[in-house]
């Protein structure tokens, strides 16, 4: 019988970024002077891991650990205009024993303009659908917003980008007229090849 090698989340976030600019530092043929131009597709995302623990009158709480996961994919129909996806951002809450799954699916697109040698400021534009699942909780809805930052070339074909995102999801049960869910503010970072 075989035994399953087990991964903690931030084992997982290590490796994936290793491998990630392994392959853009090794990789060659083509320069970052040919990023965002028609063609060109960009794949990549970013993955982070937290955990919160509360400290009340000097004594540490329960902690809340936070996993999220998101993809991207983009392809360039024209010079520095992208059509991006966001195919299943996965974020997994696990505070007080239950825990609280969510997945939005985005089409993105974006218009990336050459500022520097190495720099590109990137535009972008969201909205998809969105599903919260916590115990037998069930709640879809709309997702919407937009992000912008910076790419930076940091090797060959690797991309460190930068940005500051607005999301608004709404998540409604049927029965539920008004507005439920909530606005996100977040600067994040992530890693993409592009090729």
């Amino acid at each position: 019988m075989k035994q399953m090698i087990k991964l903690t989340p931030q084992q997982i976030i290590l490796i994936s970024s290793l491998l990630f600019i392994f392959y853009s530092s090794t990789a060659s043929g083509q320069t970052e002077n040919k990023f965002a131009t028609q063609g060109t597709k960009e794949l990549g995302g970013s993955i982070s891991f937290q955990r919160l623990t509360p400290v009340f009158n000097g004594r540490s709480g329960e902690a809340t650990t936070i996993f999220s996961l998101a993809p991207y994919f983009g392809f360039f129909v024209y010079n520095g205009f992208e059509i991006g996806f966001n195919p299943a951002e996965i974020t997994v809450i696990n505070q007080y024993g239950n825990s609280i799954t969510q997945t939005t699916i985005c089409i993105a697109p974006s218009y990336n303009i050459k500022v520097g040698d190495k720099i590109f400021f990137f535009f972008e534009a969201q909205v998809g659908y969105a599903h919260k699942s916590s115990g037998k909780i069930k709640e879809n809805g709309i997702s919407w917003g937009g992000r912008t930052g910076a790419k930076l070339a940091l090797t060959n074909r690797g991309l460190l980008n930068l940005s500051l995102q607005y999301f608004s999801l709404t998540l409604n049960q049927k029965e539920v007229s008004n507005r439920n869910g909530f606005n996100q503010l977040l600067f994040s970072t992530g890693w993409t090849i592009w090729f």
